[in-house]
């Protein structure tokens, strides 16, 4: 990896990435960041904050998407249904870090994968899976090249600017609307469309980029 430690280590961090998206106005989901447990160790069990899950009740309807802080190609993630499920599922992970954010009803199982190189725009695909709400390339979804409009490619160059990022991939959400919602952020997007037959990558453009970092001042 060529990016700076630091901004790979807040891209990874989803709960970080959203309160810093915030900050600068750029719009996702309503999503709740807070770690999923609290309180005090008794019994071999974490005894559970009923203000917590409330919270979680109060801020989002049901059904809403549960997703790890940390991680990567869509493991870990599902959906809400009720407030048994929810019980159960805080019961289950224990200390594990969660974010819980609202459905997005658009076109389940697709989102736009927009890929910055140097600040700049390379290229956007769409990602989509006809058997699942995640649209990750890992999970069964396939990528299509796609054109985006100027304002999606501008929001993902600005993100890339404000996460100091050399090379990212921004996934927006696939909104009937052409509202902007950023799903995440990846300081490490794989080369999928190369292994899947398309013609789109970025291995060119940020090898140049790694060359002229490294050598511009060394003729």
């Amino acid at each position: 990896c060529f990016n700076d430690y630091f901004s790979a280590e807040l891209a990874d961090n989803k709960a970080l990435t959203y309160m810093l998206l915030e900050k600068h106005n750029i719009a996702f989901p309503k999503t709740i960041t807070p770690c999923s447990s609290f309180g005090r160790f008794e019994n071999d069990n974490y005894k559970r904050n009923i203000n917590f899950k409330n919270s979680i009740k109060t801020a989002l309807d049901f059904p809403f998407v549960a997703k790890p802080t940390f991680g990567s190609c869509g493991n870990g993630i599902l959906i809400i249904e009720n407030e048994k499920q929810l019980d159960k599922f805080l019961n289950k992970v224990g200390q594990k870090t969660y974010i819980f954010q609202e459905i997005i009803p658009d076109n389940l199982g697709s989102d736009i994968r927009c890929v910055v190189v140097g600040g700049k725009f390379v290229y956007a695909c769409l990602r989509k899976n006809e058997k699942s709400f995640l649209s990750n390339l890992a999970q069964g979804g396939k990528p299509f090249a796609f054109d985006v409009t100027s304002q999606m490619k501008n929001t993902a160059q600005k993100i890339a600017k404000i996460m100091k990022l050399d090379c990212c991939s921004v996934d927006f959400f696939n909104t009937t609307d052409n509202r902007i919602l950023v799903c995440e952020v990846n300081a490490n997007p794989s080369i999928v469309n190369l292994e899947n037959g398309t013609s789109l990558n970025h291995i060119k453009n940020y090898a140049k980029l790694i060359y002229e970092k490294v050598y511009q001042n060394k003729e």
